[in-house]
């Protein structure tokens, strides 16, 4: 389990900034504003992050999220989603419910593809995601 102080950096790509809309596969409609945080794998393996399969179900700290900015202006909470190599870890961030609130997350961060982010754990269950 990630313990406070816990982080990882990733760039955001054009998958993740605009997921809804650009796919890779005709399984659902696009949609625009989606987006997602990546989890490296060895981030997933190390600190414990797992789709709800993995976890037991929907666990604070496992495959629950709390997540805001720094300052605090926005904040939502983030399912683990999808599995590395079917070991049910998890692979990225959505929106719990609502897969647009990273979208919007990237927007209040001013975030754009090629920039580079943080995801930092305040505790077991808190992230806060700001950009670098």
């Amino acid at each position: 389990m990630a313990k406070k102080g816990d982080s990882y950096e990733v760039d955001v790509m054009d998958p993740h900034s605009d997921w809804g809309a650009v796919r890779y596969t005709n399984s659902r409609e696009r949609r625009e504003g989606e987006a997602y945080i990546k989890i490296p794998s060895e981030i997933a393996y190390d600190f414990g992050i797992y789709n709800s399969a993995g976890a037991g179900g929907d666990i604070f700290g496992k495959s629950l999220f709390r997540c805001s900015t720094e300052d605090g202006s926005f904040s939502t909470v983030l399912r683990a989603e999808g599995d590395q190599h079917y070991k049910d870890f998890a692979k990225q961030f959505a929106g719990n419910g609502n897969l647009k609130a990273v979208g919007e997350l990237y927007r209040v961060l001013d975030a754009h593809v090629g920039d580079r982010i943080q995801v930092m754990w305040t505790s077991e269950s808190d992230i806060v995601v700001k950009k670098l």
